[in-house]
């Protein structure tokens, strides 16, 4: 097995924002791509309503290096919760690369909610 080196420069950054949100029934399956190379500081997800029954909201890691390298690097039941608050463990942000993708799925079929999700991070100018 061979590692494959990616070298990252020094780079300037700038924040960015990203929001979806899920309408009455539906299901939030969005994700985060900016198309560089990008840092993940911390996502906040709101809902409406407390869900009754257990809705579970999963982020995954689509990687560019292939299928051998996407990760699930949140599960969590979102029953009893209105808001969500979560920091990757590194206090700089998870690095990224250019094509990396967050993907958020979280299901709301089980009643009526609207649900907001926002990412924060940093993103390499130019």
């Amino acid at each position: 097995m061979a590692f494959t080196q990616v070298f990252v420069q020094p780079q300037l950054w700038t924040e960015f924002s990203f929001f979806a949100f899920g309408g009455e029934d539906g299901v939030v399956n969005e994700s985060v791509a900016p198309g560089v190379i990008w840092k993940f500081k911390e996502l906040r997800v709101h809902l409406s309503v407390i869900f009754a029954s257990v809705e579970d909201l999963t982020l995954t890691i689509d990687a560019i290096q292939g299928t051998a390298y996407d990760t699930l690097f949140l599960s969590t039941a979102m029953q009893n919760v209105y808001d969500l608050h979560y920091f990757p463990p590194l206090s700089e942000g998870m690095l990224m690369l250019s094509d990396d993708v967050i993907v958020f799925n979280l299901s709301m079929a089980s009643g009526v909610n609207i649900v907001g999700v926002n990412v924060l991070g940093w993103a390499v100018k130019g």
